[in-house]
């Protein structure tokens, strides 16, 4: 399987389904956020009061970019196979999502890849056809972005903003950590899914990372 270096601008191309799916799971997964991490224990008064906004404006951006992030990192990666990633919102996950959020827990499972082949009639090669570890390749560069993500915020958590009365990134670094340990888990269309058919070793590690940026944020390490 020979790599390309020609990245286009059609790599990062979405279609319109795309967008909607993006803008679905993030507006569910900041609520989910919203909810579990400010709510307290009262989650329903929370959502109807003042507060609720202020922090649900906080978080979206964070949540947004930590989205985009790891979406943007796996079309990259499968670009480089000839082949397209697509972003693939997991409706029950969204439910869920929500719904654990008044329990103090965000099961940030929303969505997955789904990477298709294609002719790469330019290149005057037949069609690519992509195995488990292809597959895998492409599913592990979503988290190991944004397991990235995390533990650069974290670093450098010290010198953030304070709104809210929230530090700022290391917010950051605890929603994507949160996203790193729920796209694993091994149920289609979820990264974890497609990782675990190829590298149960690296399935492994990337939860470890997830649980230790959780760890370093909440004082158990």
């Amino acid at each position: 399987m020979k790599f390309i270096t020609d990245t286009g601008s059609s790599v990062y191309d979405h279609s319109i389904d795309e967008v909607q799916d993006i803008i679905i799971s993030s507006l569910a997964l900041s609520i989910a956020f919203t909810v579990a991490l400010f709510g307290g224990s009262d989650p329903i008064g929370f959502i109807m009061s003042a507060g609720f906004l202020s922090h649900f404006i906080l978080v979206v951006p964070l949540v947004v970019s930590a989205i985009v992030a790891k979406e943007m990192a796996q079309k990259g990666t499968a670009r480089a196979f000839e082949s397209h990633a697509r972003y693939e919102m997991w409706s029950p996950g969204i439910v869920i999502s929500v719904l654990s959020s008044f329990l103090g827990v965000v099961v940030a499972a929303v969505s997955g890849v789904k990477i298709m082949t294609e002719y790469a009639e330019r290149y005057a090669r037949w069609r690519i056809e992509l195995n488990p570890k292809h597959m895998g390749i492409v599913a592990s560069i979503g988290p190991l972005m944004s397991i990235s993500l995390a533990m650069g915020c974290l670093m450098l958590s010290p010198l953030s903003p304070m709104v809210l009365g929230e530090n700022v990134l290391s917010l950051a670094a605890e929603i994507n950590a949160y996203i790193v340990l729920f796209s694993l888990v091994p149920a289609s269309p979820l990264d974890g899914d497609k990782i675990l058919r190829w590298s149960v070793g690296l399935w492994v590690f990337m939860i470890a990372m997830g649980l230790a940026v959780l760890g370093l944020i909440a004082g158990w390490i």
